[in-house]
């Protein structure tokens, strides 16, 4: 099984969480990772990621980083993928640990994922209490667990060159700091290897992709617009055994009340001999015989309709689907043939369904505004359903939280 995991230093959302929620919806990632997100508790989840994944956010304000503005990493899991939150193994500045779950029982292999941001302006002691206590969780893991480290380190005097017959690559140092140095100590000490050549418009690599084994890493479009491209956005891809999956919802049933017989319920509420069911003089013992026997009137003309369950929002109209299913063909396609055709037609593919999917939040939003007077419950539903923070879903999550638990 392969994972996908979009990167990207998006550099302060919260001005433009339409975009971002948009282009999200566009892609089918399974884990997403942004850091620099400037977000706070004003912001919920819902506002820029869609229900398919459980969001973990960490915002500076949880840090020990005085500095209020900007920061802060989250990620976003898909709600197929079990996944186990690692609070005990963040540092005191802007990382997130989890672990992915895996089904292989023999192979008593985890792989641990860190999102971290580190600020160019990060005093040296923060600096080495993160690498210090990324230090202590990899080394006292067992033998067997696998680790990856994603996120914007900051160090603008390493170069990285390619490493012959191997897909990792090495640093070349172009002059010394304190911030250089502690990289360096730090994966010479874990054994970690950096994947990421990806440059920005200096010639830069300030993301990187420290991991202990093999990693494909690859250019992808940003899910958000930056003014200055010093963080090329990028996907990172692995295999994995068989990935822990969650129980499957139960498709609940309830009452379709719009299809109620209400002229036959009123008659047999009428027709009820109240006084034999309200007889007794505890209040409590007749409000439970009251509730039970309408609730029995309200099931005899109330048919039950099985809840539905999409992964698309319910503005998305089918041609936006079809685009966007279509889309996601030609882009597999293309990672596994490699033939120039498909590509062109999945970037043909991407930006129609850009414009469709604009054009139908765009309808979506006129129609809620122009229900207003008609139809409030409308205008209010688009509020709750923007003002949800989206953690643990139906999806089973484990919180580690005991240093006892490492390793």
């Amino acid at each position: 099984m392969v994972i996908e995991i979009f990167y990207q230093n998006v550099n302060r959302i919260r001005s433009k969480t339409k975009e971002v929620y948009l282009n999200i919806l566009s892609n089918n990632y399974d884990i997403i990772c942004l850091t620099e997100t400037n977000l706070n508790d004003s912001v919920f989840d819902s506002e820029f990621m869609d229900s398919r994944y459980n969001v973990f956010r960490r915002d500076r304000s949880s840090t020990c980083i005085k500095k209020v503005d900007g920061g802060g990493v989250l990620v976003g899991v898909k709600k197929g993928i079990n996944i186990m939150r690692r609070y005990d193994w963040d540092s005191k500045v802007e990382d997130l640990w989890f672990t992915l779950l895996l089904s292989d029982n023999k192979s008593c292999k985890s792989i641990n994922v860190c999102v971290c941001y580190l600020p160019p302006d990060l005093p040296s002691e923060l600096l080495n209490i993160f690498y210090d206590s990324c230090s202590e969780v990899i080394l006292m893991a067992n033998p067997t667990d696998e680790f990856v480290l994603i996120g914007d380190f900051n160090t603008p005097k390493v170069n990285w060159s390619a490493d012959s017959g191997s897909l990792s690559l090495l640093p070349v140092v172009v002059s010394q700091d304190d911030k250089t140095k502690c990289l360096l100590e730090f994966i010479n000490e874990t054994n970690l290897k950096q994947y990421n050549g990806i440059l920005n418009q200096n010639q830069r690599t300030l993301d990187l992709v420290l991991s202990s084994f093999d990693c494909g890493v690859g250019v992808a479009d940003p899910i958000s617009r930056v003014d200055a491209p010093h963080h090329p956005p990028i996907t990172i891809n692995f295999n994995v055994p068989t990935i822990s999956k969650c129980l499957d919802r139960k498709r609940c049933e309830r009452l379709n009340y719009v299809k109620c017989n209400y002229e036959d319920l009123n008659n047999d509420i009428k027709q009820t001999n109240w006084d034999d069911i309200l007889f007794n003089d505890e209040i409590d013992d007749d409000v439970a015989r009251f509730y039970t026997k309408l609730n029995e009137l309200i099931t005899k003309h109330t048919p039950f309709v099985k809840e539905r369950s999409s992964s698309y929002p319910p503005w998305f109209s089918d041609g936006l689907k079809r685009c966007l299913k279509e889309k996601l063909k030609y882009h597999k396609r293309f990672k596994k043939y490699k033939n120039p055709r498909d590509y062109d037609t999945f970037a043909l593919l991407r930006t129609r369904s850009k414009k469709l999917m604009d054009a139908c939040y765009r309808r979506y939003t006129d129609s809620v505004e122009s229900s207003l007077k008609n139809n409030i419950k409308s205008f209010w539903s688009y509020v709750h359903n923007n003002k949800k923070n989206i953690i643990g879903g139906h999806s089973q999550y484990y919180e580690i939280r005991k240093s006892t638990d490492i390793g």
